[in-house]
């Protein structure tokens, strides 16, 4: 750095902005254009500029340079400076030169004009976000995988000195061991390529347990992250993996803290089914692949073996920048034997796998033989035979892998959910992990599954989500059932009044005129918002003296405020003619004018406010806490018990004044009082169809009284995790194996197949 050290921390900080805003003006930009390319707040950048912005991490600013298009080398030593001038203000005493003392900054950001709060270093939430991951896949059981046996390749990869200067080329022995073949490599970077059922993701699972173990202080957290859900068009591979780890782990909340852990090359990727994409993105996924390894991060990469390879070999692909590839084997068969024998009860029956291996040995290249090579297969031939007490010699009786493998994935359901199961064979219940009580019967379970497996099919998607069931509700269920609730609440708000004033007829007449008009309005407006917008579910519990937090992803709030002011419009002008066309049947018309437009400015007024108060009234989750369906469940609940209070409150509160004004102090309280019950009870009723909650209440009664799932839902789920058919990511699940969900949508169908999938295989006891 040529100029001289600034003397105070003001004066570093206006500097750094100084130099950044001096960019800007050279190329004649404005700050919300700069915001709106960079993915950055336009408060943010000005604050930036003018020296009093908090920083943050090396990427965000060097994302700002990028754009600016300028060499980044002189503002990087002004910036680690300044972090440093920073960092020892705040207590700490050394500070390394590369700038990584940003690990240890505590950024101090106001949440509320009288009160700051500090938020987690990225340290910190490094450490959590580690303890996550290693919650996820400890709890997964994971069985003692099959010895596995690959050997570098060197026809898709980048040059032998780049990717291994020394040492042996083949890895043979147990997975647990893996992870020192991965160490051992001077980048740390390997794509594992397997035909199917060579145990690919089983082995990803490993590797990460066991780098998690031996994990330092400061180093980076292997994530595993699904290819099948990345578009490269849309998004490079740091963006996605950061919108990963926002969706899938709570340590890492904030978008832009995601992508700093991401861009700050503090998270490795774990990327499986690099052949699920579709083959046309796969060329260009290696381009932003090989864009993010040019930054030094360690890699992990599983796919088939073909699809890889035409993807490097294609004209738009190329190589891993030192990155070693190798080809995994097809365990042997002394391998499988092992592997059956592990079993506690096949060690006290050693013999009962005697006439098995016996037909192996006759015939090594049968459709046994073929079958039981495979991870998935041979984990089942475990659960029939070993939890099911059942005899091996009965899968001699067949003479087709096909055949073999069917019936294996067809008893995997009767023998995990046997009435037994959990008092014999099943793993000590966890919070996470518990069975259902009482246990489902075979046949309740297999349609249960059977129709989970096919909505995932039918919403192009691996994953089960509470969320998504009401997508399986016919839409006219949601608007009728929304236009009832619209119909009784309005009709009780016009008749209840004109009840307790002695005029009984016309409270019949005027209520059931209000309810028809408000149910149609109410069935139609839900109808177009459950068609037009999907309900995700809130993750954010309601705390009334916050606001967001920084970094939080958020609609603003004009975009809330316009929702409210134009719901309120149509509500108004709907309550305006109803109570309008009522009065006027026994008053003057000016009378019933006036009353139908107060009516109709209290609607509007109470309706606008409840859309627009929620905004206000929640933070995210405390990020110490795992995500699970459970826990996005009740905070989504809470949020959406919490707009109908509001809602209550605001319909009393403007009715009540609007009232007032027009009739008199008692008049308003008595119009307080009734309008805060009927309001309360319309703007929860309302909220119940348009939040993520509220749709899945419907969706599970509708699906309980069709017959497709049980009532209790998301207990279920967690039995079918407990029992091993389903895993556990976030607050999603997953079904085991592919081959799993097609064995299952066929039992739904009726329709039996033997086909063999080449879905990559997950293994779990």
């Amino acid at each position: 750095m040529t100029e001289q050290v600034p003397e105070t921390l003001d004066e570093a900080r206006r500097r750094f902005g100084g130099a950044l805003r001096e960019l800007r003006v050279e190329r004649r930009l404005s700050l919300r254009h700069v915001a709106r390319r960079t993915d950055c707040s336009p408060a943010w950048l000005s604050g930036l500029e003018n020296g009093k912005a908090s920083l943050r991490t090396w990427h965000t600013i060097g994302k700002l340079l990028e754009f600016y298009r300028v060499d980044p080398a002189e503002l990087k030593l002004r910036w680690e400076e300044l972090h440093a001038r920073l960092y020892r203000a705040s207590g700490g005493t050394e500070v390394e030169d590369n700038g990584s003392a940003l690990l240890d900054l505590p950024e101090f950001q106001p949440v509320i004009p009288w009160r700051r709060t500090t938020s987690p270093t990225l340290r910190t939430m490094l450490d959590e976000l580690s303890a996550d991951v290693g919650r996820q896949w400890q709890g997964e059981h994971l069985l003692k995988a099959m010895p596995a046996r690959w050997a570098l390749t060197w026809d898709v990869a980048d040059e032998r000195g780049l990717v291994l200067p020394s040492g042996p080329e083949v890895f043979d022995g147990e997975l647990d061991d893996a992870v020192e073949f991965l160490i051992r490599l001077p980048r740390h970077r390997l794509v594992l390529l397997g035909e199917p059922g060579v145990g690919k993701t089983v082995t990803l699972a490993h590797v990460v347990l066991g780098l998690l173990g031996r994990r330092k202080d400061g180093e980076p957290v292997p994530v595993v992250a699904p290819l099948r859900d990345w578009d490269p068009t849309t998004n490079s591979l740091e963006e996605w993996l950061a919108a990963q780890l926002v969706a899938r782990y709570p340590s890492v909340r904030h978008p832009g803290r995601a992508a700093d852990l991401v861009g700050s090359g503090l998270v490795m990727p774990v990327l499986d089914g690099f052949d699920e994409m579709p083959e046309r993105l796969r060329p260009l996924a290696l381009r932003r692949v090989n864009g993010m390894l040019r930054k030094g991060v360690p890699l992990l990469l599983a796919s088939r073996a073909g699809e890889y390879r035409a993807a490097v070999r294609h004209r738009g692909g190329e190589v891993l920048a030192a990155t070693a590839v190798a080809d995994m084997e097809v365990p042997r068969l002394d391998a499988v034997r092992r592997y059956l024998l592990r079993s506690a009860t096949a060690k006290l029956r050693p013999d009962m796998w005697d006439a098995v291996f016996d037909h192996l040995d006759r015939r090594p290249d049968g459709p046994l033989a073929a079958a039981l090579s495979t991870p998935l297969m041979a984990w089942l031939a475990t659960v029939r035979y070993v939890e099911g007490a059942a005899d091996p010699a009965d899968l001699l009786a067949f003479t087709d892998r096909g055949a073999i493998e069917q019936h294996l994935l067809e008893q995997l359901v009767t023998t995990r959910y046997h009435p037994t199961w959990v008092a014999d064979r099943g793993p000590v219940p966890t919070r996470v992990r518990r069975p259902m009580t009482p246990t489902p019967s075979t046949e309740d379970a297999t349609r249960w599954l059977a129709f989970l497996a096919g909505h995932v099919r039918r919403l192009d998607t691996s994953e089960v989500t509470w969320w998504e069931l009401d997508r399986a509700v016919p839409r006219s269920v949601i608007a009728l059932l929304g236009g009832l609730v619209f119909a009784v609440t309005v009709g009780a708000a016009i008749g209840l009044p004109l009840v307790i004033g002695g005029r009984a007829a016309e409270a019949v007449l005027w209520g059931a005129i209000g309810a028809v008009a408000a149910g149609s309005f109410g069935g139609t407006a839900l109808l177009v918002l459950a068609t037009a917008r999907p309900a995700l579910p809130s993750v954010v519990p309601v705390r009334f003296w916050r606001t967001h937090p920084p970094d939080w992803s958020r609609r603003p709030l004009w975009r809330h405020l316009a929702d409210g002011l134009g719901i309120g419009f149509a509500g108004g002008l709907c309550v305006t003619g109803v109570v309008t066309a009522a009065v006027a049947s026994t008053s003057g018309f000016d009378a019933a004018l006036a009353n139908g437009a107060n009516a109709g400015l209290a609607t509007f007024t109470a309706v606008a406010v409840a859309r627009t108060v929620d905004y206000w009234v929640s933070v995210p989750v405390d990020g110490t806490s795992s995500t699970s369906p459970e826990t996005v469940l009740r905070s989504d609940r809470t949020v959406a018990l919490a707009q109908g209070l509001v809602g209550g409150l605001a319909c009393g509160l403007a009715f009540g004044v609007f009232r007032g004004l027009s009739a008199g102090l008692a008049a308003g309280l008595a119009a307080a009082v009734t309008r805060s019950f009927v309001g309360g009870l319309d703007q929860g009723w309302s909220g119940v169809h348009v939040t993520a909650w509220g749709r899945f209440v419907l969706a599970r009664l509708w699906l309980w009284g069709t017959g497709k799932l049980p009532l209790h839902v998301i207990a279920f789920l967690r039995d079918a995790h407990y029992r091993g058919l389903l895993r556990q990511v976030g607050a999603a699940h997953q079904f085991r194996h592919e081959r799993l969900a097609d064995t299952l949508r066929q039992a739904g169908t009726g329709v039996r197949s033997t086909a063999r999938s080449d879905a990559p295989v997950d293994v779990e006891g």
